[in-house]
């Protein structure tokens, strides 16, 4: 008998043992049955359609979320109290003994890595996500990656670099592994001072989205598409089919004409004709050119304006509207060249007038010649 209570003795718990147990048991059961609850409500506003479907999902999330979050701690809890002598009996080691101090650091490293690597791939699938829904463009995408994984490395590197000068110590270190490291951290920081403005530049191009990955647009006078936008130089491509790399800070520096991809541009043209002509000849010759292109948007619709009084002539504005950029600039060669035919066909005359002077000589100035000789 005594050889069973003995044997019951070692297995059976402790009571204290069974009241942490209990806490963790009933933590678990509080968990679930709140998360049910929470649920369950989603479920009827749902139903009465007080929320939309997609709000509703958010909120199973949030649930799900802040529920386990609450589980989790409560359970970790416990158990640092469970365990609370053997962990301050690591924690003395650690502390105290030349060799913990060393596991200590080793640790702290370990874990400065792991928890590097956990944030690195969770950005990562963030990204993913928002590209998946179409919020953000690929070529966005891989530059948000790109830079994700040079933060994540630089603070890795930072930390680490820390936690190895601590580890070996100033006294151990030298000197002149100051000095060298001062020495190349001067160098690399004059060298990579452009890329560093560049790499700048384009986070800025990036966030602020003055063009993006397709758009149509006017560098230098020079009519481009962007094919790609990275944390240096974008690529751009012309029209001639010659690709072209501008570092992100040149971008910065010049005004750029955005056209878009198939945004409403307003086209003009301009000619003038002289005061003898009919502006009504006029309007109906360059409306009639503008009929001729079935790619000219009906509404906003082709209109001519009289836009300037010169001082020999008048000068007429010819508007109309398309909606895709990568007829630029051959739609303006077309559009100028069937201005100039229709109006070589309603014979409205685009040269220039020009004023003649004449100048009356007064008689009295008039040289009389001599009377012929016999």
């Amino acid at each position: 008998m005594r050889v069973i209570l003995y044997m019951y003795s070692i297995i059976l718990p402790s009571r204290q043992d069974l009241i942490e147990i209990l806490i963790v048991i009933s933590t678990l059961l509080i968990g679930i049955l709140l998360h049910y609850i929470f649920k369950r409500q989603i479920i009827r506003l749902e139903e009465k359609e007080k929320i939309q479907d997609s709000t509703a999902n958010k909120l199973r999330t949030l649930n799900t979320f802040i529920i386990s979050l609450m589980v989790f701690l409560i359970l970790m809890f416990e158990l640092i109290t469970y365990f609370r002598p053997v962990l301050d009996q690591i924690w003395n080691f650690l502390e105290n003994d030349p060799l913990g101090q060393r596991v200590f650091q080793i640790i702290i490293i370990v874990l400065t890595l792991g928890i590097g690597i956990l944030f690195y791939y969770f950005i990562k699938k963030q990204i993913k996500r928002q590209t998946e829904k179409e919020r953000i463009d690929e070529s966005t995408a891989k530059n948000l990656e790109t830079l994700n994984k040079i933060i994540i490395i630089l603070i890795l590197f930072i930390i680490l670099t820390v936690e190895i000068l601590i580890a070996v110590g100033p006294e151990d270190f030298g000197i002149w592994g100051t000095a060298l490291a001062t020495a190349t951290g001067t160098v690399l920081g004059f060298a990579g001072i452009n890329s560093l403005g560049n790499f700048i530049a384009g986070i800025i191009v990036m966030t602020s989205r003055p063009f993006v990955v397709g758009d149509r647009i006017n560098f230098k006078g020079r009519i481009a598409d962007v094919i790609d936008i990275k944390l240096i130089y974008t690529v751009l491509e012309d029209i001639d089919g010659v690709r072209i790399s501008i570092p992100n800070q040149n971008l910065l520096k010049e005004d750029i004409e955005n056209y878009g991809r198939r945004k409403i541009l307003r086209r003009e043209v301009f000619i003038t004709a002289g005061f003898g002509e009919d502006p009504r000849h006029v309007e109906t010759a360059l409306l009639e050119a503008a009929e001729k292109f079935g790619n000219i948007l009906k509404f906003p619709e082709p209109r001519v304006d009289v836009y300037e009084f010169l001082d020999f002539a008048v000068k007429y504005r010819l508007i109309v509207f398309i909606n895709n950029s990568r007829l630029i600039p051959k739609f303006d060669h077309d559009l100028r060249k069937a201005v100039y035919y229709s109006c070589r066909d309603y014979k409205v005359d685009l040269t220039m007038p020009t004023m003649i002077q004449q100048f009356q000589v007064p008689e009295s100035f008039k040289k009389t010649s001599p009377p012929p000789k016999e």
